[in-house]
């Protein structure tokens, strides 16, 4: 756990803010949680190597310009020194990165691969019931239908 000027932070897996984890990792993965005790402007020092993400639980917390809200995922590109948090009352976020993807990941529907015949082939498998593709719990419904993939990961 770090203390500093207003801020207590719990660095759950890998290193941050000069604190290490001792979870095992195999890759640079950055996981902690931040408490901002006070309002304020906070400066959280980052890994340049490491793009970041930032999702708020409660408070609202703004970094720069841009506020942030519970529930959203909030991108920090690769090569940021720091960020700027600035809050009116106590919020509470999570700080997450890892090492950036070499290529560009594609994305299509609910799968996320580095290929079109990667993609296509998750399709099939969760239109099988792939064992890979688990229930989800607390869902009612009928299992979800992924569209046909046509190949393009344009919207059909």
């Amino acid at each position: 756990m770090v203390r500093d000027a207003g801020i207590t932070a719990t660095v759950v897996i890998g290193d941050a803010l000069g604190a290490r984890s001792p979870a095992a990792v195999h890759s640079p993965l950055v996981g902690a949680d931040l408490v901002l005790e006070s309002q304020g402007i906070h400066t959280v020092m980052l890994n340049t190597t490491v793009e970041h993400a930032i999702l708020v639980t409660p408070g609202v917390v703004n970094a720069g310009d841009r506020a942030m809200r519970p529930g959203a995922l909030h991108y920090l590109s690769a090569g940021r020194e720091s960020v700027q948090l600035h809050n009116d009352a106590p919020a509470r976020l999570f700080l997450l990165g890892g090492a950036p993807f070499d290529e560009a990941p594609l994305l299509w529907w609910n799968f996320v691969a580095r290929s079109t015949e990667e993609i296509a082939a998750a399709r099939a498998e969760w239109a099988a019931g792939a064992v890979r593709f688990s229930a989800v719990h607390g869902y009612d419904g009928a299992r979800l239908v992924a569209p046909t993939f046509n190949g393009s990961l344009r919207a059909p």
